[in-house]
């Protein structure tokens, strides 16, 4: 099992970093001060927000920052302060070497970018809350909770429970689970960053995204066949991109994505962009069992 996963220790050093977007200067406190409450030692650079038109710092900065982050030998833990946009930008800077893998890295949304990379180097990685986003009140008791416990209780594991998409009885499947914000994973088609999901179970998620472009989008993975060998593809929450009408229609882009591909697809995963939304421990080992309309993913964060 991944050393990432060992139970956290009060004083533990924790890298925030900006890879992406800044957030306000209140919530980024605001958080700072809750991972310290838990006995965390947050280490800011002090370029951690500069000048950029789009993103929380320039590109040299940002790429600075985070390979000090991955690489720093006296801390376990790397924790972005939000998404937004900027990941891309920086990873042929960043990811011209490799990192100790025995570290954990926590961020979502356009962080997807930099978590598809460390996957590859064996990286854990929490899909969940961002400082900024803890420290503007957006989370739900239980999310901080669950998130807590991942990180200081022994003895923890994962269940969500998930809806077939099409005629799925009964089955297990096994398989790192892997994925991650559809639009992020989307852009890097083409490029050398978008990496195999053979033998995984991919999930997606997103904001703001009406169903013709969640359409769009799974056609366009289709069509270039980054699905090619994966074990099952599960949607977690799509929020807004509400049709002119008010109706969401991207559950239809989903059972049309389903008729299309010959792998299990599911539904109902409880993660996304939303403030009641859980974390979800990705690159670690998931089973998904179940019959008729109710299956579960389970994933076994850490036994000991």
């Amino acid at each position: 099992m991944s050393d990432a996963f060992k139970v956290f220790q009060p004083g533990e050093i924790v890298d925030v970093v900006a890879p992406a977007s800044k957030c306000p200067k209140q919530d980024l406190q605001a958080g700072l001060e809750l991972i310290r409450s838990w006995g965390l030692v947050p280490r800011v650079d002090k370029a951690l927000f500069g000048k950029d038109r789009f993103c929380a710092n320039s590109d040299q900065q940002r790429a600075r920052q985070l390979t000090a982050a991955l690489k720093a030998k006296d801390s376990r833990l790397v924790w972005c302060v939000r998404g937004g946009y900027g990941s891309g930008r920086i990873l042929s800077d960043v990811f011209r070497r490799s990192f100790p893998s025995n570290k954990l890295f926590i961020g979502f949304s356009d962080l997807t970018a930099v978590q598809l990379q460390l996957y590859q180097q064996g990286w854990a990685s929490i899909h969940g809350p961002m400082i900024g986003g803890l420290g503007s009140g957006f989370y739900s008791k239980p999310v901080i909770n669950e998130l807590k416990r991942l990180l200081f209780k022994p003895n923890v594991s994962q269940q969500f429970s998930l809806k077939p998409v099409g005629a799925i009885r009964s089955g297990a499947i096994k398989g790192r689970v892997v994925g991650g914000n559809l639009k992020m994973i989307e852009s890097l088609t083409g490029t050398r960053w978008l990496p195999s999901f053979r033998s995984q179970i991919v999930f997606f998620e997103d904001i703001d995204e009406r169903g013709y472009s969640v359409d769009r989008m799974l056609d366009h993975l289709l069509q270039v066949g980054a699905f090619k060998g994966a074990r099952a593809v599960v949607f977690g929450r799509f929020l807004a991109g509400l049709e002119k009408d008010g109706k969401a229609r991207q559950n239809e882009a989903i059972s049309r994505f389903a008729e299309r591909i010959k792998i299990p697809v599911f539904k109902g995963l409880k993660v996304g962009h939303g403030g009641s939304d859980r974390p979800l421990v990705t690159n670690q080992v998931g089973h998904i069992s179940g019959r008729h309309q109710k299956f579960h993913l389970d994933i076994s964060v850490r036994d000991h």
